[in-house]
């Protein structure tokens, strides 16, 4: 009998390496100098080895506690872009506030900011500053967070059985009902979070 491997070898070491970078299995197998195949395949009878997995889950597991992320760290972030209003980077007359005093919370919301003057005025004199604000997409982090919580389904592949194994359909208004809820409990433990940097 064929004794399994318990460590991987050089190409299946520069697969995870490079798996690592940003889980796409086809590309690190493509890094990795796989050839034959469809790098999906290749990746795919990679990944379902044993030891494989097991360093995979230990290096993962180690970069999350040198990095101090944690599951619910990025999820709190991704409701807090999700759910993130404008209106607190700005004060009472619609001016922006100056960086300092924008609570943390808003200032991770913001990718970028761009200051610098619009041209010239009519007398040669340089222009005011003009600043361009970019957030995070809103968008992005709705959609990783509905498929997190598994409110985005593609309704071809969705399947919830009844009785005798009967199909059984949900209605919108549940879905949206379900939605609501969610979000009212990602505010709640934002909230929370906000309250707990403030001390």
């Amino acid at each position: 009998m064929k004794k399994k491997r318990t460590t991987p070898t050089e190409k299946e070491e520069r697969f995870i390496e490079a798996y690592l970078v940003n889980l796409n299995g086809a590309e690190a197998a493509r890094k990795a100098g796989y050839t034959g195949k469809s790098p999906h395949c290749i990746a795919r009878d990679i990944l379902i080895k044993r030891h494989i997995k097991k360093i995979i889950k230990e290096r993962l597991e180690e970069n999350a506690r040198k990095t101090r992320i944690t599951a619910k760290s990025v999820l709190l972030e991704t409701a807090r872009i999700s759910f993130f209003d404008p209106i607190t980077i700005f004060d009472e007359s619609g001016n922006m506030k100056p960086i300092r005093q924008i609570e943390e919370g808003a200032r991770r919301v913001i990718s970028s900011i761009e200051i610098k003057r619009d041209g010239k005025q009519r007398d040669g004199s340089p222009s005011d500053l003009v600043t361009k604000i970019k957030f995070c997409d809103k968008n992005r982090a709705l959609d990783l967070l509905t498929r997190h919580l598994g409110l985005l389904v593609d309704r071809t592949k969705m399947e919830i059985s009844g009785p005798g194994g009967a199909s059984v359909d949900i209605a919108p208004e549940a879905m949206l009902l379900l939605a609501d809820r969610v979000k009212k409990k990602a505010e709640n433990d934002l909230k929370k979070e906000s309250d707990r940097d403030d001390q």
